[in-house]
């Protein structure tokens, strides 16, 4: 998916009719609360960086969980914008179980692009305990309602939540590639004050995933997605404030970790394959200009793993641009 240049609208849990064990929308966004004096604010800033813009976004909140006449002042608002030509599109993130054939018709009309959907696990008994209102049905029936009105339908799944397993999992990623979002979000769970998952953690109740563990969970969901063509347009929360953030696997460039602790596993195999872990060879390393940070990894944290692991083993990195993203090719012979 190309990238979208995106202006992001805060509406922290507005429109939300509960609150999930682990949301604090103030900590996690750095929005206390929001007005339509602000929204005007926030579009009209990002229009001084940028004249055209691909969408206005609404996050933060459960969009279709709003009143009506909310729902339409927003829409109003952005539709402006939209009129004039500064925008593309509308986006917004919202719980399943509140999209119906009705105002999925609305937002199409609405000129609504992209409809974002918080799914967080396809397992039901992980929704119910984590204070989740729908259920795995809800999911599908609203990706196939979002998708039949040609609206761009994307997909937010979390990790590590309360009661998850490998095999639970496993399930929730299976099921998401029956939906086939066009694109998903892989939120690691985070734990955070004034949250009932703080309390939790304060008990001794929820242990959260290490760093290492998040990493490896994400780069197999990673990529399951890269073989299904469903695009990952974000790995890992990005925090404005850390100062709500008790514990958790945060880290700034956490999805950056994970792409290139996976393209490392993938030129191990092949290295294995070709040469096994002893045996003296040199050989350039053909890849695609936008994958060579990949190759050395987060603070040149690959290119060690490969020097102390692979000690007889030279490898030479060459950009070539014929070669397609997320992947390499090897020359056996040093050139």
């Amino acid at each position: 998916m190309k990238k979208k240049y995106i202006i992001p609208i805060f509406i922290p849990n507005s429109g939300c009719r509960y609150r999930c064990i682990y949301c604090n929308q103030t900590s996690q966004t750095g929005v206390l609360k929001y007005s339509i004096s602000s929204i005007e604010a926030v579009i009209k800033y990002y229009l001084k960086i940028k004249k055209e813009w691909d969408e206005i976004a609404f996050y933060g909140g459960t969009f279709c969980g709003l009143d009506f006449d909310v729902q339409s002042e927003l829409l109003k608002i952005a539709g402006k914008y939209l009129e004039n030509g500064s925008i593309n599109g509308i986006r917004f993130s919202t719980s399943p179980e509140l999209i119906d054939e009705s105002n999925a018709s609305f937002y199409r009309k609405s000129r609504v692009t992209t409809i974002e959907i918080g799914v967080q696990s396809m397992d039901n008994e992980i929704l119910a305990f984590s204070g989740r209102k729908h259920s795995s049905y809800d999911v599908f029936k609203a990706s196939e309602i979002v998708k039949k009105n040609n609206i761009t339908l994307g997909i937010q799944l979390m990790t590590g939540l309360p009661l998850e397993t490998d095999e639970k999992l496993a399930e929730t990623i299976k099921s998401i590639v029956k939906i086939k979002p066009d694109f998903i979000r892989i939120y690691p769970v985070l734990v955070f004050k004034n949250t009932a998952l703080f309390q939790m953690y304060k008990n001794g109740v929820y242990i959260p995933d290490s760093l290492e563990e998040a990493v490896i969970k994400c780069m197999g969901i990673t990529d399951i997605c890269l073989r299904e063509k469903i695009d990952i347009i974000r790995i890992g929360v990005q925090l404005s404030d850390l100062d709500g953030f008790v514990s958790g696997p945060y880290h700034p460039s956490f999805g950056f970790i994970v792409h290139s602790r996976l393209f490392r596993a993938k030129l191990e195999k092949s290295i294995q394959k070709l040469y096994g872990k002893n045996r003296k060879k040199d050989f350039i390393l053909n890849l695609n200009k936008r994958d060579f940070p990949l190759f050395y990894g987060f603070k040149g944290e690959n290119k060690e793993y490969f020097k102390r692991n692979y000690p007889k083993i030279e490898i030479e990195p060459l950009i070539n641009n014929n070669i397609k993203k997320n992947s390499f090719f090897i020359d056996y012979e040093k050139v």
